[in-house]
C-alpha cells in the first residue's frame, strides 16, 4: 500500500504440478496409508538448533497422536533430517513413515495439503504448509517471535509456546540450554491437539 499498490488478498500461493500429486499418492499407497487415513506429519528439523523441540519430545507426541487419533505419522524434512527422524522413529511405539529426503518441496506440498495436521517447529515447512491450506497446524515456537515470523494467515495455525522471561526475538543459534522449547510440554501439545482435531 505505501508503494501505492493495491491489495486484493493477503493469502499465499504454491503451486505443484499434477505429477507431484501422483508422487504423493504412490508414495503414500507405498506405505499403506489412504487419503481418508488420519494423516499428521511431524516436522521436527529447523534451520538451527534452538528452534527444535526436544526429539524425545517428538517421539513421545507421535506416538500419544498414533494412539487417540489412530493416526498415521509421517516425519518430513529434508535428507539432512534422515538420522534425526530415524532417531525419533527408534523411540516410539507406533512406527512412523519417514519421508526425509524422499519427496521434493512441491510434493511435501501436496503431503500436507492432505493431511489432517501438521505439527512444526518456526519453520520454512510451517509456511508452505499454511500455504496449501492443510486442515489444521500446531506451530511450536521457542526463541523466535510469532508476531514477525509466524504463519499468515493464521486461521488453521494453532501456536505454542512458553514465556519464560527470555527477550523475543532471540537469535542465540548457539544457545546451550535451549530452555524455551523445553518448556513447551508433550501435555501442551497434545492439549493443543485435542482442541483442534477430532478422534475419526
Amino acid at each position: 500500500r505505501p508503494a501505492g499498490l493495491q491489495v486484493v488478498a493477503r493469502s499465499l500461493e504454491f503451486f505443484v504440478k499434477q505429477e507431484d500429486i501422483k508422487r504423493v499418492e504412490d508414495f503414500l499407497s507405498g506405505h499403506h496409508i489412504r487419503e481418508d487415513d488420519f494423516i499428521v506429519g511431524i516436522n521436527p528439523g529447523g534451520n538451527w538448533g534452538p528452534k527444535r523441540w526436544p526429539r524425545e519430545n517428538f517421539a513421545a507426541l507421535a506416538d500419544r497422536i498414533a494412539d487417540i487419533y489412530r493416526a498415521k505419522i509421517i516425519i518430513t524434512g529434508g535428507g539432512a533430517d534422515e538420522a534425526l527422524a530415524r532417531e525419533i522413529g527408534s523411540r516410539m511405539k507406533t512406527k512412523p513413515v519417514i519421508a526425509c529426503g524422499t519427496l521434493s518441496l512441491k510434493q511435501f506440498a501436496v503431503l500436507a495439503s492432505i493431511s489432517n495436521l501438521f505439527i512444526t517447529a518456526d519453520s520454512g515447512p510451517m509456511h508452505i504448509a499454511n500455504a496449501v491450506s492443510c486442515r489444521r497446524i500446531i506451530a511450536l515456537f521457542g526463541p523466535t517471535d510469532p508476531a514477525l515470523t509466524g504463519p499468515f494467515p493464521p486461521d488453521r495455525v494453532t501456536i505454542v509456546r512458553k514465556e519464560i522471561g527470555c527477550r523475543l526475538p532471540c537469535y542465540k543459534v548457539d544457545c546451550a540450554d535451549n530452555r524455551c522449547m523445553k518448556a513447551i510440554s508433550v501435555e501442551d501439545v497434545v492439549a493443543a491437539v485435542r482442541k483442534v482435531a477430532t478422534p475419526p
